[in-house]
């Protein structure tokens, strides 16, 4: 058995490179472990025997790889740009992050979630029956608990929570961090594609990759053909900074990439150094804008009340000085919601978006319907989206 192990291990020391797209057949599968396996056992054995400084797996993680070939080791870049390799199936997860769980049929690998996944339980029931690990807010996870997963790996957020550090520097160096978001639009499908060759749910992946590709290229592929001298001029607006101030959303933002892929153009896109920033309503109001596209960190699937994106829509058209603006005047004022915009369900929220912005070049789009899509295919509960959630205001049909 030793022997054995030994030539393969020295047969795929000449192996060829592997392609750098993610692998989703056992051909390409194979492929990637035979190139991260040959790669790993050099940098151990130049680090052991000619002073190598590369970093590199354990001889016991090598032994691990080499029992779990050819269908591992597997090795994905997060979205931080940092390099992550698994030697077995991660089978204790802390999902911190857990927008892709129920998405991807991975709730029996998942142990802990953060408390903001418990408030999503109405979609997400399974989580009721997880350690709860806090966190989600402004205070940080609760440590003790996460010890007490006894977890293989724990998936936060690039932008969101703690950080990397946060739980790079508190867990031992066995428990894998992956830090995705699966919420900014131009890279959530590619995370969602690396993370089923991770968690080996390929197929539940492309699953969803095609249900996404299906609305979005549509949409995206149908405003891209609206002429320029025909789109209209939009203000996001992120709510109120105090007094006269607008907080909004510049280039490189979700909504940013929500208002351009729907065919609107950000009026604020170059205005703002950061990536929100804060400008004033008369500034706005010289704009002139078509329309106003308003972000409410309130609503989504676990309530039924929308006060606080009426709330929200009020505070924009009260502004004196925006009552003269088209978007005001001709009532193109629309407001949603974050829990609706960002996540695994955002195409529906894009269907939401292009039909407010171009009622009859969209007229067809259902935004309803791809939502409840969304749910039937995806979480598989008793939820009827015309009857539940807070989403947008106005509706968009």
């Amino acid at each position: 058995m030793k022997a054995a192990s030994l030539v393969v291990l020295l047969a795929l020391l000449i192996a060829p490179a592997a392609a750098a797209a993610v692998p989703t057949t056992p051909e390409e599968i194979r492929a990637v472990a035979e190139d991260v396996l040959a790669d790993e056992i050099i940098a151990c054995m130049e680090a052991e025997h000619c002073g190598g400084t590369v970093d590199h797996l354990s001889r016991a993680d090598l032994r691990d790889a080499a029992l779990n070939y050819p269908r591992y080791p597997r090795r994905i870049e997060d979205s931080t740009g940092k390099t992550i390799t698994i030697v077995r199936p991660l089978t204790r997860i802390v999902a911190y992050n857990g927008h892709w769980v129920t998405p991807l049929r991975q709730e029996e690998k998942v142990i802990g979630v953060a408390n903001s996944a418990v408030r999503m339980a109405v979609i997400n029931p399974y989580v009721r029956e997880k350690i709860d690990i806090g966190g989600g807010g402004p205070t940080p996870p609760d440590i003790e608990k996460i010890y007490a997963c006894n977890p293989d790996a724990i998936f936060t957020y690039v932008t969101l929570g703690p950080g990397d550090d946060f739980f790079v520097d508190k867990m031992p160096p066995s428990v894998t961090v992956v830090r995705m978001d699966f919420l900014e639009p131009s890279y959530l499908r590619d995370e969602i594609e690396k993370i089923g060759y991770l968690l080996d749910c390929q197929e539940e992946a492309a699953a969803y990759v095609a249900w996404h590709d299906r609305y979005v290229d549509e949409i995206k592929e149908r405003a891209a053909a609206i002429p320029e001298d025909e789109r209209i001029n939009v203000f996001i607006d992120v709510g109120s900074s105090g007094g006269a101030d607008r907080r909004t959303a510049s280039a490189g933002t979700y909504m940013h990439t929500h208002c351009t892929d729907a065919g609107g153009i950000n009026v604020a896109a170059a205005t703002v150094d950061a990536s929100t920033g804060i400008v004033n309503t008369e500034w706005v109001a010289q704009q002139d804008p078509d329309a106003i596209l308003g972000l409410c960190y309130a609503g989504g699937y676990e309530t039924d009340d929308p006060t606080a994106l009426a709330d929200h829509y009020r505070d924009i058209t009260g502004q004196k000085i925006l009552t003269f603006t088209p978007a005001v005047k001709d009532g193109r004022t629309y407001i949603i919601s974050y829990r609706y915009a960002y996540g695994l369900q955002y195409p529906a929220a894009l269907a939401t978006i292009a039909k407010w912005f171009y009622p009859d070049r969209f007229a067809d789009l259902d935004p309803a319907a791809i939502n409840q899509e969304y749910i039937d295919r995806f979480h598989g509960v008793d939820y009827d989206v015309t009857e539940h959630g807070a989403f947008a205001y106005p509706d968009a049909g």
